[in-house]
């Protein structure tokens, strides 16, 4: 039986994903991604948020340009947010401008 593989920017090392997604009878492969966290085929790629980088990452713009390289370089691009949806309301400022960037880069990406 051929495992299925999935290839890990190196800087995940330190989060534990890699180790969980290993134990899944997933063969992890890393390298330093230029794209994203998790290549999952030439067609599907992911990048791991914390609930607070996803947040801070829409202020500063990070966050659509991520997701534009993303679209660009892989026919199926997600962002993965981990943490809890109830932080949001404490983290922004203006939750309807956090909305709209969010729907924004939804519909764009």
């Amino acid at each position: 039986m051929i495992l299925p593989r999935v290839i890990v920017d190196e800087r995940e090392r330190p989060s534990g994903v890699p180790d969980s997604i290993s134990k899944l009878d997933v063969r992890v492969y890393y390298s330093r991604l230029a794209i994203g966290d998790y290549v999952i085929n030439p067609e599907i790629a992911a990048e791991r948020k914390s609930i607070t980088d996803f947040v801070s990452s829409v202020y500063d713009g990070r966050l659509f340009a991520q997701a534009s390289a993303l679209a660009s370089a892989y026919r199926k691009p997600y962002i993965i947010v981990e943490g809890d949806v109830n932080q949001v309301g404490k983290l922004v400022r203006n939750p309807a401008s956090y909305y709209g960037a969010i729907a924004s880069v939804t519909l764009a990406y």
